[in-house]
Order: structure tokens, then sequence, then C-alpha cells
């Protein structure tokens, strides 16, 4: 079994965002989360990997790669990156809870990072906003990328 994640976590390197997601949600379904049989579940769990796993590091840069991008990034075939921004963090999960030793510990790393990189955002932003007020800000800022920016971070927290 564990050479099927090798072969798969090769796929979640990937720069291809469609084949990462899809190698990902595979990965999820290979290990069921939970049995009600006690002989599979313990049969299930010498599957599991502990969290220096390199294949964990993998999953979280795929999933706040998928995150960060921009709105309007599309596939090769026009499909928008952002269409995966759901479908990702919820396999994702299921990955985490299915394969790892120590959940607690992986949904923590994930949970710090996302928080890590939401406060960046919202304080880059606000420094923003305040040197536009205060008529200070440079001249050879974009705008357009601040404002796209603006609306990643709106719609990934919901605000």
């Amino acid at each position: 079994m564990r050479k099927h994640f090798r072969v798969f976590h090769k796929c979640i390197r990937s720069k291809d965002v469609r084949e990462a997601f899809y190698a990902l949600q595979t990965i999820s379904l290979l290990i069921p989360s939970s049995e009600d049989d006690p002989v599979k579940d313990e049969e299930n769990h010498a599957y599991r990997l502990r969290v220096t796993d390199s294949l964990f590091a993998d999953i979280e840069n795929l999933l706040i790669r998928i995150l960060l991008t921009d709105h309007e990034e599309r596939l090769s075939d026009g499909t928008l990156v952002s269409d995966y921004w759901y479908r990702c963090t919820r396999s994702c999960i299921k990955a985490v809870f299915a394969i790892a030793a120590d959940v607690d510990f992986v949904i923590t790393r994930l949970l710090a990072k996302s928080i890590f990189y939401a406060k960046r955002t919202t304080e880059a932003y606000i420094a923003h906003v305040n040197l536009e007020e205060a008529g200070k800000l440079p001249q050879n800022v974009s705008q357009d990328l601040i404002k796209k920016r603006k609306y990643v971070f709106e719609r990934i927290f919901l605000i």
C-alpha cells in the first residue's frame, strides 16, 4: 500500500493543479478513514504515516498553493484554478484523517499555516489602505494587483 502512496505522492508535487488534486483525492480514498470493525481498523492503522513523512509537507504546500492562487488564473483548458479551492481543501482534510498516525498534529499545523497566511495578507492590505489614506502610496504599486488580492482574500475567508 505504501508504494501506492509514493506514486501518488510524486503526482502531488506536480505543477499541474488538476493532476495534484486528483492524486490527493485518490490518496484520501486508499484507506477508509473509519471502520466499524476493530480488526479492520487496526489493519488500516498499519498503513498510517508518521507526521514527519514528506507527504504531509507536500499536501500542505498544495493546499496553500491552491488557496493563494489568483482567482482569474486558468489551467490549459480554461478551467479556473479557484474551482479547486473547496475540493482540494476537503480532500486534504480527508486524506489527513485517513492516513495520518497523529491527526491532531497535522491538522494543527495546517490550521496554523492558514492563519499565518491570512494574517500576513490582512496586514499587507491594512498597510496599503493606511498608506493610500495618508497619500503616501508609492507610484510603482499596482492598484490592479491589490484589488485582485482583496477579491481573493474576501472569497477565501468569506468577508
